[in-house]
């Protein structure tokens, strides 16, 4: 039974999203995998991430119908580049800015996820949870539909030069203030006299936000 017919078959049956899952690392697709990965133990998939891996496979089976009757199955050492529509094509400096982009929005994910299980208050995890679905979620989302429109059409997405400079502006500001929270963290853990559990939340704290400055650093090109 080929990808697409076993596919059709998830959807037909309404399989799990571990099932829809394990398809979508076989033939790869329009999102990352990183995308996806630690909701497979997870006690809720939220529906913004079930439905990307519905909208993934069913842009794979829209692209690669079942034939009538069985088809080979696909080589174990295809890749998915070699699967994915555009993979081969020369890619402009514009596109790969888009993609260096997404690798760190990806980056950020992977590190805010398993916060949600490591933070102590619900408040913490509402914040978390929103920074995930409102934010890097729908960016990612955003970057890939304009990879995809160049891939099919070959345009360019179109530059926003206010929206640019706002995002610009809104980045310095983020990273002056992680910058100053750092600083005044790290004075905060000289004194002798902290609790243990303070000086944990301190040191987990400068973690926290030296990454996510590093990030802002790339994207700035700091």
């Amino acid at each position: 039974m080929t990808y697409s017919h076993q596919i059709e078959s998830w959807f037909q049956k309404k399989g799990s999203f571990i099932e829809g899952l394990n398809l979508y690392r076989q033939v790869g697709g329009m999102y990352p995998i990183s995308i996806f990965q630690g909701y497979e133990t997870a006690p809720y998939v939220p529906e913004a991430v079930e439905s990307r891996l519905v909208q993934a496979l069913r842009d794979y089976l829209n692209k690669n119908p079942p034939a009538e009757g069985v088809a080979p199955q696909l080589q174990a050492d295809e890749t998915t580049a070699t699967r994915i529509p555009g993979a081969a094509k020369a890619e402009p400096p514009k596109i790969l800015e888009l993609r260096q982009e997404a690798r760190l929005l990806h980056k950020r994910h992977a590190f805010l996820h398993p916060q949600l299980k490591l933070v102590e208050s619900d408040k913490q995890r509402y914040e978390i949870a929103c920074e995930i679905m409102e934010k890097v979620i729908p960016k990612l989302d955003r970057i890939y539909d304009q990879i995809r429109e160049w891939e099919s059409t070959g345009e360019l997405p179109k530059e926003d030069t206010s929206s640019i400079v706002q995002d610009t502006v809104r980045k310095m500001q983020r990273w002056t203030n992680l910058k100053s929270r750092i600083s005044r963290v790290k004075g905060f853990l000289k004194k002798d006299n902290l609790e243990a559990r303070t000086r944990q939340q301190y040191e987990k704290e400068i973690i926290e936000k030296e990454a996510e400055k590093r990030d802002i650093e790339e994207m700035l090109g700091l």
